[in-house]
């Protein structure tokens, strides 16, 4: 789960899987502590995975690994994903876009 969620990095860290991490992934950043907490989220049972901007805290290279391995090596979830970039919705198969226009939302 860790190498699909390109959060290899633990294995780097001083005691690896056995590091403390405080509240909110404290000693960690952004873009490490939500890598892990899609690797948790790959470990939960069920079919169904929402990710709510993914990768909005990794550079562009993270970022395209990231999902490269999503989705290339995950075959029993299906994704949901909440984002406004355009990079990650290249990804998807499926597309849907809400617009607000003059209080009222249309998708």
């Amino acid at each position: 789960a860790l190498h699909t969620a390109a959060a290899d990095f633990v294995f780097g860290l001083s005691d690896g899987l056995d590091t403390l991490c405080g509240e909110q992934g404290a000693g960690l950043s952004e873009g490490q502590a939500q890598r892990i907490a899609i690797a948790r989220g790959l470990l939960r049972p069920g079919g169904l995975l929402l990710l709510d901007e993914p990768t909005s805290s990794l550079d562009e290279a993270t970022e395209k690994l990231l999902l490269e391995r999503l989705m290339t090596s995950v075959c029993d979830k299906t994704f949901i994903i909440v984002t406004h970039r355009e990079t990650v919705l290249q990804w998807c198969t499926h597309v849907l876009r809400l617009k607000k226009i003059s209080n009222q939302l249309y998708y």
